[in-house]
């Protein structure tokens, strides 16, 4: 009798096992899927490819500047600014293969491959995660094919409130998405240096489109940080008015050095 009871103990036990097996595996495979959904809507190409607005940027603690912005999706982050918002002083030009900075003052502009970014190849820096991280979305570094993307991007665990927690094969960025499929916060650290973000509240493009109202990057390295807080206001569609919009007729190429001593005081601060 009692073999047969321990017998039966055995078999109920064995039973509750596989059934809770079963159902974790069926849980598991559910959240993947929702992971992968997820993932899939955050790479894909925004609702609004191009997008205008101002972008008010502080550095350190220093008094914020304001710039106007146009993006373009996979294409060009175009941004001016101008004294008393009349004048234009300069213009950033963030392309798929390169930075141009121009100087309209001295009618000089310089070019910035990103291949020769001091340490670039620690940085992770591209077109792709600049983009991505302007624009509040999901990113591998250096892949603008989302179906590309997706199979750099590994699905990590469950986040708060339903969200999810990916990271990026290709960069080692991580990522926390919410369960509406906006970008919480990103992440990347190296032995050298580490990069964080925090992104809060969304505003409006137009329709469903929407990007972050405000991010918080933090720059680590060794034992100094830094910060870094954009704000985005007046955010609408954007002009279409093409890709680079940087005339460069007429203007003298000359060196980043040699450009960032011909704003002086402006980019000294």
């Amino acid at each position: 009798m009692l073999k047969l009871r321990t017998m039966n103990r055995l078999c109920i036990a064995l039973m509750a096992g596989i059934c809770l097996l079963a159902t974790a595996c069926r849980t598991s495979r559910q959240l993947s899927r929702e992971a992968l959904d997820t993932a899939s809507g955050m790479l894909a190409a925004p609702a609004e490819r191009d997008v205008a607005g101002k972008l008010s940027v502080t550095w350190k603690q220093n008094s914020p500047v304001t710039l106007r912005v146009n993006m373009r999706w996979n294409s060009c982050i175009h941004a001016s600014y101008s004294l008393l918002g009349l004048l234009e002083v300069a213009d950033v030009d963030i392309l798929p293969d390169r930075i141009v900075i121009v100087n309209r003052n001295s009618r000089t502009y310089c070019e910035i491959p990103y291949g020769d970014i001091p340490y670039n190849n620690l940085l992770k820096l591209d077109f792709t995660t600049l983009q991505g991280i302007l624009w509040g979305r999901l990113f591998s570094s250096g892949s603008q094919d989302p179906s590309g993307a997706l199979h750099q991007i590994r699905y990590v665990s469950p986040a708060p409130d339903g969200g999810f927690q990916f990271a990026d094969g290709a960069s080692d960025f991580r990522f926390v998405a919410d369960a509406g499929g906006n970008l919480v916060s990103l992440s990347r650290h190296t032995l050298l240096y580490n990069v964080s973000a925090e992104y809060f509240g969304r505003v409006p493009v137009s329709g469903s489109c929407t990007i972050p109202s405000a991010i918080s990057i933090t720059l680590g390295y060794g034992k100094s940080v830094q910060q870094l807080k954009l704000r985005y206001s007046s955010v609408g569609r954007g002009d279409d008015r093409g890709d680079v919009r940087t005339p460069l007729s007429g203007y003298t190429r000359i060196s980043p050095s040699e450009m960032e001593s011909s704003f002086g005081r402006i980019l000294s601060k």
